[in-house]
């Protein structure tokens, strides 16, 4: 009955999440590469 109502809906939760995943994936990549610049660029001594 779920898949039934899914198809009846024509909402399809997969792109969806997919697309929060990656979104989400993409905000951690340039969050860590930003600390890994300011680290670099300055060194605590």
């Amino acid at each position: 009955m779920d898949e039934d109502e899914e198809e009846d809906g024509g909402f399809n939760p997969v792109p969806v999440i997919v697309a929060a995943a990656v979104v989400v994936a993409a905000a951690v990549i340039v969050a860590v590469v930003l600390v890994l610049k300011k680290r670099k660029g300055n060194p605590q001594k």
